[in-house]
């Protein structure tokens, strides 16, 4: 089996398993989620984006996100259209760019509409997109915590990169980064570290930057219960760069 139909194959199991018991709708996805997407190593053309996107309920879409393609950044690409829901929780969208230019994407829905999992259906488009239904639209304050952070250079002149680290944030925004491992391809090299700067918005958009000012991301906070989850994308020319840390609150962590 080729690995594209096994990865299709899978998220149509997760999709159908969590809906078992529910048959989807359009009124499944209802309310704003965070998106993030990026390409496949293998893509013509490196993307990583993260943003907003709104569903109504009753088959109409809005996203608006930060984008970095080949090293250039989009700020606010929006994307308006529509979307259909089959009673499998299979799940297709049409929309347009401000261009005019139409984008097609294909998924399935899992957690019964907490989540949907999509793929960019144009020719060569190798890249594949999560939405993740927020709890909460607007944020007053991040907790101090301790993050695992996971970063994907999809693009630089010096090639690909993988990063992982261990990260704590007080409740000002300052982060420090430790037990940093990075995957430069014929190099890897461990015990890193940093620190950096998060800045978090009402609507829950947030932006960072290392203290040496070398790497500058914008994102979407998603908090829920004991969780929060930071969605970045690096907006420095010249590189793609897809980041995503996942978090305990200091008080809850054991």
């Amino acid at each position: 089996m080729k690995i594209s139909a096994l990865l299709g194959l899978l998220a149509l199991l997760i999709g159908t398993t969590a809906n078992a018991n529910m048959p989807c709708s359009q009124a499944t996805l209802n309310g704003r989620y965070v998106i993030t997407s990026r390409s496949d190593l293998t893509s013509p053309v490196a993307v990583a984006l993260v943003g907003l996107v709104d569903f109504d309920g009753r088959g109409h879409v809005r996203s608006v996100a930060t984008m970095s393609q080949a090293g250039v950044t989009t700020a606010n690409y929006t994307l308006i259209g529509t979307y259909t829901v089959n009673a499998n929780c299979a799940y297709t969208q049409t929309a347009a760019n401000a261009k005019g230019g139409i984008e097609h994407a294909a998924g399935v829905i899992a957690e019964e509409g907490e989540r949907l999992l999509l793929i960019g259906t144009e020719p060569n488009a190798y890249a594949t997109s999560d939405a993740l239904r927020l709890e909460r639209t607007t944020c007053e304050a991040l907790p101090a915590a301790t993050y695992a952070a996971r970063g994907l250079m999809l693009y630089s002149p010096s090639g690909p990169e993988t990063h992982v680290s261990t990260v704590r944030a007080d409740a000002t925004g300052n982060l420090v980064i430790t037990d940093s491992t990075t995957n430069l391809g014929a190099v890897v090299s461990t015990g890193g570290s940093g620190t950096a700067k998060l800045v978090l918005r009402p609507d829950c958009s947030i932006s960072m930057a290392t203290t040496d000012g070398s790497s500058h991301y914008i994102g979407v906070a998603r908090i829920t219960d004991g969780h929060i989850g930071l969605y970045l994308v690096g907006t420095d020319p010249g590189i793609t760069v897809f980041y995503t840390a996942l978090g305990t609150p200091s008080d809850q962590a054991e």
